[in-house]
């Protein structure tokens, strides 16, 4: 017969995982001491910036790693966690496509030769899949791009 204590642990995991879980039943779950379980709750699109701000200063680099890799982790965050001391931390955020670019560029001179290499395949892949007629990028006009190549 299960326990109480399994019955709660279980509910904590679902709720963790569980993209319907509410922000702030995120955040009360964020307390826990599991790494696991936090790892979970930051990899969690309806995580909260205050949560994923709370969860970018864990001592466990998993737990760092999975804020990273949520999209929906504000930029200020990510600029810290771009020089965090976890070189898999840093590695996750070289890898992500859906990153910055300025956060990818940022890691080109990373003293870990692996997140540089893969911050650069990461940035020469984004520029790959850019489209090459100006006209096709929404914001810049045909008159626009014309005063940018004069000067």
């Amino acid at each position: 017969m299960d326990k109480p204590a399994d019955n709660l642990a279980r509910m904590r995991w679902f709720l963790a995982v569980n993209p319907d879980t509410q922000a702030d039943v995120l955040e009360e779950l964020a307390t826990d001491s599991c790494p696991a379980l936090l790892e979970r709750i930051a990899e969690n699109p309806s995580a909260n910036p205050q949560t994923l701000a709370f969860l970018a200063q864990h001592e466990e680099p998993c737990v760092r790693q999975a804020v990273a890799e949520n999209v929906n982790t504000p930029a200020h965050i990510l600029s810290e966690l771009v020089h965090d001391i976890s070189s898999d931390v840093r590695y996750s955020i070289a890898e992500n496509a859906q990153m910055p670019i300025i956060f990818l560029h940022s890691l080109l001179d990373d003293e870990n030769p692996y997140v540089a290499y893969r911050a650069r395949v990461t940035i020469q892949r984004i520029t790959r899949s850019m489209p090459a007629d100006p006209a096709q990028f929404p914001n810049i006009t045909p008159k626009d791009n014309k005063k940018e190549n004069m000067g």
